[in-house]
């Protein structure tokens, strides 16, 4: 019998990422994290308290959101009455997608808003009360004014005092998990080096201004590690698409679309050192990014900010290794359709799209997680793994989190995602406990081994509907 007063779970019958590969195995879990069963069963002599058959439910890693500026109803950058409690409500809410861990971002604003949010943004744990909360993801006001798109001209900052000036505008920087910077601006770089020794991403820009990164931004990519896809609402939608005579890849600056013949980037010679084409908040130049990440920066967000055409090309294939999928959702994700005030806006949700109400123009992205991975896995062709990856592995790398999420590794946390093939979810677990069950898909049932190390009988109650009495 187990020596050790932490329940023992088996997780058979299941199909798990690991290793770059979907596998045939179990997950073991104890005290909230993932244990080695060999260890157990042949170090400790240790049987499994509990089994529990996934019913062939495919078992990824819990998905990691680095850019989300609000949810059913909450803008992270003007609910301010009580942050608390939005950062809540977005918790709990993330659940039924996947997400086990998020950044709550908050764009540019001005410094009484900082002062007054990021204290009550705190890091904490996640569990039936929602997905962990790993920072806040910090954009702006230090962006480049040419390149403003949505953001208030009037509160964007130069950096013109270096590491002070952050300070002054952010108070404490204890909360804050990633910050997004124009690498171009006078003091960047000193300040880039001073924000990354203190254990803080920085991301550059929001992106880098009209031009194609080709054979000299292979080595950017290596050093800088990751990129970030910004799902933007028009790219889950039917609109993104290529012609057949003259296929078009569809970019989406903040105002208006822009069209970039396909031939301008499809070439042999090109095509494995291409990364992206950009659009955004920052005019650097490939020098200027290269220096940034010299100083530490770790990677570019908002680099890649476009619409997939539905044309499934190689021109994708080097970025796989390095692309980070976040959804950029604004406070209307979440919200039913029709009419909804947000903050001195109306908005009105259409389905997948949230337009001012009254007009056609969009206000943002409302297209959750799960939704961005099917739809980017469609558009795209890519692996089932590759998919997964852009939402676990390699937005944890981006931060430094590997060791304990983004993985099924042993020793990780035991945050996980159950999936049907077209990635929809299931269920969601923290720590090894379920924390969201949708009831339209099998029921996990579960086979009680050992009843003396049994957790509270309301441990599985969302997912576990036949479990025995005890």
């Amino acid at each position: 019998m187990n020596s050790t007063k932490d329940t023992l779970l088996k997780f058979k019958n299941c199909r798990l990422l690991r290793d770059d590969r979907i596998i045939d195995d179990d997950i073991w879990v104890r005290d909230g994290k993932i244990v080695n069963p060999e260890k157990v069963f042949y170090d400790e002599k240790c049987y499994a308290d509990e089994e529990i058959d996934c019913k062939g439910a495919l078992i990824s890693p819990g998905f990691i959101e680095l850019q989300i500026n609000g949810a059913f109803g909450v803008d992270f950058s003007r609910n301010l009455d009580d942050v608390e409690s939005g950062l809540l409500k977005v918790a709990k809410g993330l659940l039924a997608h996947g997400i086990t861990a998020f950044c709550p971002t908050v764009v540019t604003s001005p410094t009484e808003v900082y002062l007054r949010v990021l204290p009550h943004l705190k890091k904490r744990t996640g569990g039936s009360h929602g997905a962990t909360v790993l920072g806040v993801h910090i954009e702006g006001p230090f962006i480049n004014v040419e390149k403003k798109g949505a953001h208030p001209p009037k509160y964007i900052k130069p950096l013109d005092k270096g590491v002070e000036t952050v300070l002054d505008m952010y108070g404490s920087l204890d909360n804050v998990c990633i910050l997004t910077l124009a690498p171009e601006l006078e003091n960047a770089l000193p300040i880039i080096h001073e924000l990354t020794s203190r254990g803080i991403t920085v991301s550059l820009g929001k992106n880098w201004s009209h031009w194609l990164l080709t054979r000299h931004a292979s080595l950017v990519t290596k050093r800088s590690k990751f990129l970030f896809c910004d799902v933007v609402t028009n790219y889950c939608t039917p609109r993104a698409r290529s012609h057949k005579n003259n296929p078009k890849l569809w970019v989406k600056p903040l105002r208006g679309l822009v069209e970039v013949s396909w031939s301008q980037v499809w070439s042999k010679t090109l095509v494995f050192n291409l990364i992206c084409i950009t659009t955004g908040h920052s005019v650097a130049n490939l020098r200027q990014g290269e220096e940034a990440v010299a100083h530490g920066a770790n990677f570019i967000t908002h680099l890649f900010n476009a619409m997939l055409p539905t044309l499934s090309g190689p021109i994708y294939v080097s970025l796989y290794t390095g692309l980070v999928i976040v959804t950029d959702a604004i406070s209307a994700m979440g919200l039913e359709e029709g009419t909804h005030t947000i903050g001195q806006m109306k908005v009105e949700v259409r389905g997948d799209r949230a337009v001012v109400a009254g007009t056609d123009t969009l206000c943002g992205s409302i297209t959750t997680m799960d939704k961005c991975l099917r739809v980017f896995k469609k558009a795209t062709g890519c692996s089932l793994v590759t998919a997964l990856n852009t939402a676990t592995l390699h937005p944890a790398r981006t931060i430094g989190i590997q060791a304990s999420k983004g993985t099924l590794d042993y020793g990780a946390d035991a945050d996980f995602v159950f999936l049907d093939d077209d990635l929809n979810v299931w269920s969601t677990w923290i720590a090894g406990n379920c924390v969201y069950y949708d009831s339209n898909f099998p029921q996990t049932t579960v086979k009680v081994i050992n009843e003396v190390h049994l957790k509270t009988e309301n441990s599985y109650s969302c997912i576990h509907k036949d479990r025995p009495n005890h």
